[in-house]
């Protein structure tokens, strides 16, 4: 979960921009294309025409479907079950997938995504760096800093200066912040790549 004092900081916009790379094995899609159907299951509104390209993601919807979807993610019982934002966007997303009438099996990991993130939040209380590589060189950091169970602080190398060159540095500034010996996941890019297509397999 993320805390309501949730604060980011230090986010270099040159390390950031790096982000969708990173997370680019997540999907198996560039794009989505919402496609209105009928009773009988044919298309009858689409807006840019339906793909059969490989990376494009079809969600097929019938008008009634859709209604029964936004009328539920929208109840304030529904909204009240999940208060926090994290939550939330979780929850509609996988009622997207539940729904009669709606066909969403080509949308992103989202699963897989929470799951990451639930890893991250079970800590309690502690700090979490990703550290990716490439060509032996700083690619992406990120600090994640957990405190009773929810996500307080995201943040990267950048706060101990610009002479972090190492996972071990950062590791290093981090425990004389923090409590405890940060959770590291040092990778390169691709051993990052290889690490996402083990987790989905």
């Amino acid at each position: 979960m993320i805390d309501r004092s949730f604060a980011a900081e230090y986010l270099d916009p040159l390390v950031w921009s790096r982000l969708e790379r990173v997370l680019r094995p997540y999907r198996n899609y560039e794009k989505q294309i919402f496609a209105c159907t009928d009773a009988a299951g044919h298309i009858t509104m689409n807006e840019e025409g339906e793909s059969r390209a490989k990376n494009t993601a079809v969600i097929r919807y019938s008008f009634e479907g859709m209604k029964s979807y936004f009328q539920k993610i929208e109840r304030m019982d529904f909204i009240a079950a999940h208060p926090e934002i994290d939550d939330y966007l979780s929850a509609i997303s996988m009622e997207l997938c539940g729904t009669a009438g709606i066909e969403a099996k080509d949308l992103c990991r989202q699963r897989m995504i929470q799951r990451e993130l639930d890893e991250i939040a079970s800590l309690e209380d502690g700090a979490v760096l990703l550290w990716i590589t490439d060509q032996d060189l700083p690619y992406f950091h990120c600090i994640f800093r957990v405190q009773g169970g929810k996500l307080t602080l995201v943040t990267t190398a950048d706060r101990y200066g610009q002479n972090i060159a190492t996972a071990e540095q950062c590791c290093e500034c981090m425990q004389e912040e923090f409590t405890g010996r940060p959770v590291v996941y040092d990778f390169s890019l691709e051993e990052w790549d290889r690490h996402l297509d083990a987790e989905k397999n």
